[in-house]
């Protein structure tokens, strides 16, 4: 039921919570008590172009979004108007370029799971600089005890991290449209 603020107005009160997950993307219409009045989901498609490379569609996954959000709206009976705000939660470490000219996605999603820079970041990890900082910090951190030194002792790289520098390396298009101003 739809109440009235202060001024007469008609005062929205569902949400829509959109989860982007791993395997499923699904859409919940939920109401002002948090009671899920309408729900749709759909099968995710992770495609796997090269061995250890994960990637999504995104022209598919925003068919998808629109999909779920559209078929848990109607599964409620619930008018559009009546929703108050939408709440989206995705991978994490998931990403897409885009050109800024024309709005376009470079590529597919890269997803969490895609480990096509493992063997960077070993390299990164086992190199001598990144040996040193973790030295020198520990050092640091032994002669002035200050804790603001321990935070050297923790560097490592995770393939999620250097993605976008792999990305680059491997996708024409994004490397093409990075513009150093």
């Amino acid at each position: 039921r739809v109440g009235l603020d202060i001024r007469g107005f008609r005062m929205k009160d569902r949400v829509i919570a959109v989860d982007v997950g791993t395997t499923n993307i699904k859409a919940f219409v939920v109401d002002r008590n948090g009671t899920v009045l309408g729900q749709a989901s759909d099968k995710l498609v992770i495609e796997q172009p090269k061995p250890e490379w994960a990637e999504i569609d995104p022209e598919n996954l925003w068919n998808q979004f629109q999909m779920v959000v559209k078929q848990s709206i109607a599964n409620t009976g619930v008018d559009p108007g009546d929703v108050a705000a939408l709440g989206i939660a995705t991978q994490r470490c998931t990403f897409v370029t885009w050109d800024r000219r024309t709005g376009k996605p470079l590529h597919n999603f890269i997803c969490w799971q895609d480990l096509r820079c493992v063997d960077l970041c070993k390299q990164w990890n086992n190199s001598l600089t990144v040996k040193s900082l973790k030295l020198g910090s520990g050092a640091l951190h032994m002669i002035t005890r200050n804790n603001r030194f321990l935070a050297g002792r923790v560097i490592h790289f995770f393939p999620k991290m250097v993605a976008f520098l792999c990305l680059c390396c491997f996708c024409v298009a994004v490397l093409s449209s990075v513009s150093i101003r």
